[in-house]
Parts: C-alpha cells; sequence; structure tokens
C-alpha cells in the first residue's frame, strides 16, 4: 500500500531520524550514567 503511495525517498527522513535516535540515545545513557549521584 505505501509503495502505491508515495516514493522510496519518502522513508528518507525516517531512516536519518533512526539513526539519530539510536546514536544520541546511547551517547547521553552513557553520559548519564557516568554522572555522579547528587544528594537532594
Amino acid at each position: 500500500l505505501a509503495t502505491a503511495h508515495f516514493t522510496p525517498l519518502a522513508a528518507l527522513p525516517s531512516a536519518v531520524f533512526s539513526l539519530w535516535h539510536n546514536i544520541s540515545g546511547a551517547i547521553v545513557a552513557a553520559w548519564l550514567a557516568r554522572r555522579p549521584l547528587r544528594d537532594h
């Protein structure tokens, strides 16, 4: 159904975002894991 209504180029934004989400999520998770815990 999607191939009948969209060009293959329409998948590019979601593919780029998926790549960015996986890379940035891993970086943020590693950064937060190394931060010391603060007492409130």
